[in-house]
């Protein structure tokens, strides 16, 4: 059995990660709703509308290939164009 091993003597130092902790202590609670943690109510999830959505988006296989390809860090650029046209028509 070979023992596990941190990828570098830096991870070495590191600790735990906060956020780690309050996602262990929110599962360990399931009849609470952290907010820190960044988990939602079950039960409020749209399963549905995202298997339609999903479904609709896979079956042209070029919209799936670019849904599932990674893009940059400051997002969908149609996606943020309609968000600030949307702020700024209120």
């Amino acid at each position: 059995m070979t023992s596990a091993r941190p990828l570098s003597r830096r991870a070495q130092f590191s600790g735990r990660q906060p956020i780690s902790e309050l996602m262990r202590l929110a599962l360990a609670r399931p009849e609470l709703i952290s907010l820190a943690a960044g988990f939602v109510d079950q039960a409020t999830l749209p399963v549905e509308a995202t298997r339609l959505a999903s479904q609709d988006l896979l079956a042209d296989e070029l919209r799936a290939r670019h849904a599932l390809q990674y893009g940059t860090n400051a997002g969908y650029v149609p996606l943020r164009e309609a968000v600030l046209e949307r702020f700024i028509a209120i």
